[in-house]
């Protein structure tokens, strides 16, 4: 990286840094980020989806929602009325063993994700030549192949931390700095959110799928799904799954007018493009009307 391109990021964090939060300051930093990302994938992510936001082929919120339809598609096929061969449980099995997080793993099957996945590959290997498995690789072939998993590609906590990570890495902020970056972690989560907002990716079967941002959640946490459709049926099955997860309660980080009561849970969503107003909250980009 150019020695000035170093110093305009250095400028724009010192004024981040210093309360003057801009989203345009934060989307040149993930811009001059992408290429220093490694193993950072959270803010490898957002510096992609500001790039290049429309019909995502790759990328880590790219490859968790194929994940998550493909555990979803197999799952509810006989839901849907359709058939379920070996090769449809193979697709599942794989997507659900790159979804699940080596804690749920361990206690289901007993084993670290290192020896399932051992256990998953030799199982599918000897029923695709219609060999006999043993008892602790049919148990990690039903276990993957035959549930919905589905866990956020990441978190607001996760991208705030990997961003410390980084800045600190490329000396573009000092240790003193840390604490000032974790107080705009809230800024930082809801410009994610904006990166993501009405976006889409191209699934598996080359549909793409809307990513929205809302609060359809218990806690009304403010999030990031994507609306998964199935059509088989008489009329469309629609599944929003969660790909981006805050800690920030939408009453308190998002403007009245986008939290109204009451509203039913599965439809706490926002349809209408987004900003973060200068109180710091997300509110609609007004329309002007002249």
């Amino acid at each position: 990286m150019s020695v000035l391109v170093d110093e305009d990021l250095r400028r724009r964090l010192r004024r981040f840094l210093e309360g003057d939060r801009r989203t345009g300051d934060l989307d040149r930093i993930y811009l001059g980020l992408r290429g220093r990302a490694q193993g950072c994938p959270a803010v490898q992510e957002i510096g992609d989806f500001i790039a290049h936001r429309d019909r995502r082929d790759k990328g880590l919120i790219t490859q968790v929602g194929r994940d998550v339809f493909t555990s979803v598609e197999v799952w509810s096929r006989t839901l849907r009325n359709l058939e379920v061969d070996l090769e449809d449980f193979i697709r599942a099995a794989e997507a659900n063993l790159r979804l699940a997080s080596d804690d749920t793993i361990r206690s289901a099957l007993g084993s670290s994700r290192q020896m399932a996945a051992a256990r998953l590959k030799k199982a599918i290997q000897k029923l695709r030549t219609k060999r006999e498995t043993s008892e602790t690789e049919w148990a990690a072939f039903t276990y993957f192949g035959n549930r919905f998993i589905w866990c956020p590609a990441f978190s607001g906590k996760q991208l705030s931390s990997e961003l410390s990570v980084i800045l600190q890495r490329a000396g573009l902020i000092g240790r003193d700095d840390v604490a000032q970056l974790e107080i705009a972690a809230a800024f930082i989560a809801l410009h994610a959110v904006l990166a993501m907002h009405g976006s889409s990716i191209v699934l598996p079967n080359g549909e793409p799928a809307r990513l929205f941002a809302g609060y359809a959640n218990t806690d009304r946490w403010i999030e990031v799904k994507i609306d998964l459709v199935f059509n088989e049926l008489s009329k469309p099955v629609m599944t929003p799954i969660c790909l981006f997860m805050t800690d920030l309660r939408a009453d308190i980080y998002a403007t009245a007018d986008l939290v109204i009561e009451p509203r039913p849970v599965l439809v706490d969503h926002w349809s209408t493009p987004l900003e973060i107003g200068p109180d710091g909250r997300l509110a609609a980009i007004a329309c002007d009307e002249g």
